[in-house]
């Protein structure tokens, strides 16, 4: 997942974003995590040097960080589809556990 130190950020961060967007569905959430830290880290590189960028160079690198933002966001909808999965798949154990309960308090 690393990034070669010898890049310009600019670079750095267009290749991270690309081999994000070609790995990010097999990103597992620890994989997600270290990979936000790097691309942090590229950000923090790329704001050092910000002063000495072109105009076009800042748009490219707004591009891809929204580019990166996408795909955080597409994950964090497909987790929380997924979570919303779950559920409802233990929704039937959950309600009759729940009826039950109040049938124990009515018989009582």
């Amino acid at each position: 997942m690393m990034v070669s130190c010898s890049q310009n950020p600019l670079s750095k961060l267009n290749s991270f974003v690309d081999r994000a967007e070609q790995e990010a569905e097999e990103y597992t959430s620890e994989e997600w995590e270290t990979s936000e830290e790097e691309f942090n880290q590229i950000v923090e590189d790329l704001k050092e040097n910000y002063d000495e960028m072109s105009e076009e160079e800042r748009e490219e690198a707004l591009n891809a960080v929204g580019r990166y933002y996408g795909l955080m966001a597409k994950q964090g909808i497909k987790s929380a589809a997924d979570e919303v999965s779950k559920a409802f798949e233990s929704l039937p154990s959950l309600l009759k556990g729940f009826s039950d309960s109040l049938k124990e308090d009515v018989e009582e």
